[in-house]
């Protein structure tokens, strides 16, 4: 398996790529065309849903970047991650810890996320 600190790194800058184009192929790059993305809030089937569900995502937090959050592990091949979403003046709005399935190549094959912190101005 890659290094885990580089592959979280991958899966935080398609969140952060705000061009579409680009981001969807570091998305093809990085997941499997059959990947799935599915947290309390959404549910993305393929690349081209990830894509838009990440594009909403960015429409909603305007002015806001995902960073690794702590030290991620895996078992097989499950990758346990958590991140943190900040505004520019680096306030917390959410942080999660997502649980990703990785296929033979390491690229995802399906994120599980789960919202751990949401301030309230947030929601």
């Amino acid at each position: 398996m890659n290094d885990l600190n580089a592959q979280v790194r991958r899966y935080v800058d398609i969140w952060n790529q705000p061009d579409g184009a680009q981001r969807a192929a570091l998305i093809d790059a990085a997941f499997i065309a059959t990947a799935s993305y599915v947290d309390p809030l959404v549910r993305a089937d393929g690349a081209e849903a990830l894509n838009a569900t990440i594009g909403v995502v960015q429409q909603q937090f305007p002015g806001h970047r995902f960073e690794p959050y702590g030290t991620p592990d895996a078992h097989g091949r499950h990758l346990r991650f958590s991140w943190a979403l900040k505004d520019a003046g680096g306030t917390v709005a959410a942080r999660g810890t997502d649980i990703a399935v990785l296929a033979d190549d390491g690229r995802f094959s399906s994120v599980t996320g789960f919202l751990d912190y949401v301030a309230s101005a947030a929601r």
